[in-house]
Parts: C-alpha cells; structure tokens; sequence
C-alpha cells in the first residue's frame, strides 16, 4: 500500500466515540483520527511488514498512523537512532509504550539501559514514562540483567513517585509490579516501596475516565502474585 491509501484506510475507520474517550483522559486529539486498537491491527495484518511505508506513516504526524508504523516495522532493518527519535516523537503515552514494548526492548540490552537511563532525565512526560515502561518490560522478560540493577530502579522510584508527573507515576506502578513479580527477593522489595506509596495516597488522575490508581501493595501481597512466584 502506499501512504495515501493507508491515510485514507485509517481515516474511514475513524470512530467519534473513542476520540471523545481519549480526549477525556488528556490526550491532543488534533492529530487523532480515533482508530480502534483492534482496527490498526488488522490493517498492519493485512500490509505485512514494511520499513519503508513504516517511516513514512510515522513522518505523517497522524497518531493512529504511528501506531500502525510500529506495529508494520521490520524490526530486522529497525535502527536505534530510528527508536531514539520515534521515542523523543511519541505525544502520548499509547505511542510511546508501543515504541518501548514492540521495538525499543528487542534491541541490544546496552542500547536499552542507555535509552532508560537518558529518558529518566528527560523534560518530556511521556518520554520519561517510557523509562518505567521499559525497565518493567525488562524486569518481566529479560535474563540479561540482575537484581542490583532493579534494587537500583526501585530506589528511584520510592523517591520520586511521590513527585513525579502524572503518566510517569503509572509507569513506575507498572514498573514495580514487574520487578516485584521478578523473584521473591524482589518482591519483598517492592512490597516495601508499594507500601508506603499505598500509605501516602499517591494518586494516577484519569481525566473523565472511570478507571482508578492501581494498588501495587494489594496485586503484589495477594495469593495469585505470591502463587506465581512460588515457594
């Protein structure tokens, strides 16, 4: 397909209702044409994998064309400088925790640890978001790293959390959940963190939408994440 076509294939699924929902929640709708999930997937199915048109839907600006570019990436031509700039681009937190998940945490493990420890520093929220979400996809699927560098990232976030921005704040939730469910020794460390993050009633705002903070200390001492980690 070429860039034209696609536009236009997003533009015809464009669905008011999920605009309103997204707006309700914070986000720029200007470059949103209001594409389920579910549709963006099955477009990127029925294109197959394509660099070149992956870079071009991204140049476009239009958000739901951008998460169709990740999702058609060839992750065989992907580069990391491509990553570093879809990261810094990303204007919501749905981008860019598809950048980080389907991309970015595929790539050599000291690029990544290199992207996380530059995005912990970054002015911009959804690009310091990515940081939580990567480390917590690492906590979760990566055996290249050890437990001294997560005791490391739970530190930070039991002093920041408490000052942090609002969509950093639910990525470093997702973060401690993953490096709690880790092992049991990491557990016990996160309990400790989630604890007094529950105690100072830290709070995720969701706009309009009726959803509600995720209680880390409540998932992390329950029967089912403590039947996962085992004896």
């Amino acid at each position: 397909m070429k860039l034209d076509q696609v536009l236009r294939e997003l533009e015809a699924r464009s669905d008011r209702r999920l605009i309103a929902v997204w707006q309700r929640i914070g986000m720029d709708i200007r470059h949103f044409y209001g594409v389920s999930q579910t549709q963006i997937a099955h477009l990127a199915k029925t294109i197959g994998k394509d660099h070149d048109l992956a870079g071009e839907l991204w140049a476009s600006g239009v958000h739901d064309a951008r998460l169709l570019a990740v999702l058609i990436e060839d992750k065989t031509k992907i580069t990391e400088g491509q990553v570093f700039l879809w990261l810094n681009d990303s204007d919501y937190w749905d981008l860019s925790d598809i950048v980080v998940k389907d991309l970015l945490v595929n790539l050599d493990i000291k690029f990544v640890i290199r992207v996380i420890k530059d995005s912990l520093k970054s002015d911009k929220e959804f690009v310091e978001r990515a940081s939580y979400i990567a480390i917590g996809e690492l906590a979760r699927r990566s055996n290249k790293i050890g437990s001294k560098e997560f005791d490391i990232y739970l530190n930070k976030i039991d002093r920041q959390v408490k000052k942090a921005r609002n969509w950093v704040v639910e990525a470093m939730l997702f973060a401690l959940v993953m490096i709690g469910m880790r092992n049991k020794t990491l557990n016990k460390k996160a309990i400790v963190v989630a604890k007094k993050i529950s105690e100072a009633d830290v709070v995720v705002e969701y706009g309009d939408a009726p959803r509600q903070t995720p209680n880390v200390y409540e998932y992390l001492t329950s029967r089912e994440a403590q039947a996962k980690l085992g004896s």
